[in-house]
């Protein structure tokens, strides 16, 4: 190619300039760039030019006549070359997306204030909090009758910093840095004791929990904390929705070359309508009823997806409710490796 552009109205005017003041020539162009872009412009141009991509795009910003810059949206691609394949003739157009890419910056700042003030509060309200539990706990000695205060303090401390930590879990999901440390797990296990640390509230609540056996399933690299955690979440949703009387089920099977978990009550279940919004932030199927904080299913989410796993839920009501998730197994491709030093199979 030539170098040589035909420029029309519209393109100077974006900068600031009168059509007939810019010279008909691609070092028009490559002049405004920003010094940062340029490199990668001209790479993802030239590997347009030479056919190794099939079109050339680019987002960059270019400078205005009054020394401002703006953003634009680059497009173009050859049309014509000649019998060797050399590029002869291109067309391309160009978009300001000047305020796109200022809202898209302005969001950014506001979610990294609102991650720092969620840090802040996280951190200040943890050390009033385990004060408030180490004095339960003193408390607790003294203290008779059915009803203690101590007892009340200290479940109380305990919730508040369940959400403190709920919350910051959602910060850490949406910001794509949740910790997970893999190693390798024996699925049937996992459940078992995902269902021994509920047994107490299930029994308070007269509903019985219920592990459903299957054959061996193949070991899961995961971080069984949080599994622990997506099935706290599970399970102790199951039991809100779930009458006196009632059963919460879990169980785990070998699908593929994954392991298929679930957890199914004998509640009140979801309507059809309801189901989309089921793992969407803050949402309640009864806003008027708050029954927690919104954000378990959510988490649960993101603990799952952070495993390249799925989960989702199958219900209708009056005929309970059923959550499935899958984890790949340790022999999976995509599975990972466990992090050295991990423990053997639980």
């Amino acid at each position: 190619m030539t170098g040589e552009v035909i420029f029309n109205e519209r393109w100077a005017q974006m900068r600031g300039f009168r059509l007939d003041e810019i010279p008909p020539h691609v070092d028009s162009w490559l002049s405004g760039i920003h010094p940062d872009d340029l490199p990668r412009v001209r790479q993802t141009l030239d590997d347009h030019v030479a056919g190794r991509i099939p079109a050339y795009e680019a987002e960059l910003r270019v400078r205005t006549r009054s020394g401002s810059w703006i953003w634009i949206m680059d497009r173009g691609r050859v049309f014509e070359r000649d019998a060797q394949g050399r590029a002869i003739r291109m067309v391309g157009t160009e978009l300001d997306i000047t305020v796109r890419r200022q809202t898209e910056e302005a969001l950014r700042r506001a979610i990294r204030a609102r991650d720092e003030v969620l840090g802040i509060v996280a951190h200040d309200l943890r050390s009033p909090l385990s004060v408030i539990t180490m004095q339960a706990s003193l408390l607790r000695r003294c203290d008779t009758g059915p009803q203690r205060p101590a007892d009340v303090i200290e479940r109380s401390a305990r919730r508040m910093n369940r959400l403190i930590e709920d919350l910051l879990d959602v910060t850490r999901i949406e910001a794509g840095h949740l910790a997970i440390r893999k190693r390798r797990l024996r699925p049937e296990q996992l459940v078992a004791e995902a269902m021994e640390a509920n047994q107490a509230l299930a029994a308070s609540a007269g509903i019985e929990l219920r592990l459903q056996r299957t054959s061996d399933c193949p070991d899961v690299l995961a971080d069984g904390d949080r599994l622990l955690q997506v099935f706290a979440n599970l399970i102790g949703n199951a039991l809100k929705f779930t009458p006196a009387g009632g059963s919460v089920t879990s169980g785990v099977a070998s699908r593929g070359d994954q392991a298929l978990f679930w957890v199914a009550d004998t509640g009140s279940g979801v309507s059809e309508a309801d189901l989309p919004h089921l793992f969407d932030r803050y949402w309640q199927a009864d806003p008027r009823e708050r029954r927690g904080s919104g954000l378990g299913l959510p988490i649960a989410k993101g603990i799952v997806e952070a495993h390249d796993g799925r989960i989702w839920v199958e219900s209708a009501v009056g005929r309970g409710c059923t959550v499935f998730f899958t984890i790949p197994s340790a022999a999976a491709p995509h599975a990972g490796r466990e992090q050295p030093g991990e423990s053997p199979p639980v």
